[in-house]
């Protein structure tokens, strides 16, 4: 799960870089009540959120939205989109995890690597 986490956290910077025309650009990770929640802000134009097709299921294109989302519901994440044109855009993704399994996956790799 870290892994497609930082996928989609990457995808969501490289949409800043690609489309955004952004001065500045800011991650923030916060973790409470079982969320992992990770918000990706930019200064950049921003745009109509009706004219991105991916947002929705009928899309065959911009397939970079679609499939931050379509990961995200596949670990039963969500996202959120907050833009308007000339004020930048504000993308929120909220994923359930177990501090527990974090935990015993650490343990479980360290064991792993003992037997090796």
């Amino acid at each position: 799960m870290k892994v497609l986490i930082f996928q989609i956290a990457r995808e969501l910077l490289l949409n800043v870089v690609k489309h955004a025309n952004a001065e500045k650009a800011v991650v923030r990770i916060k973790t409470g009540d079982q969320i992992l929640s990770i918000v990706v802000e930019d200064d950049g134009i921003g745009f109509e959120l009706d004219s991105v097709p991916a947002i929705r299921e009928d899309t065959t294109t911009h397939f970079g939205l679609f499939s931050v989302r379509v990961r995200l519901e596949s670990i039963g994440g969500k996202f959120r989109i907050r833009t308007s044109p000339g004020n930048g855009t504000r993308v929120i993704i909220s994923v359930p995890f177990s501090s527990g399994e974090e935990g015993k996956g650490a343990k479980n790799d360290h064991q792993d690597r003992d037997r090796g």
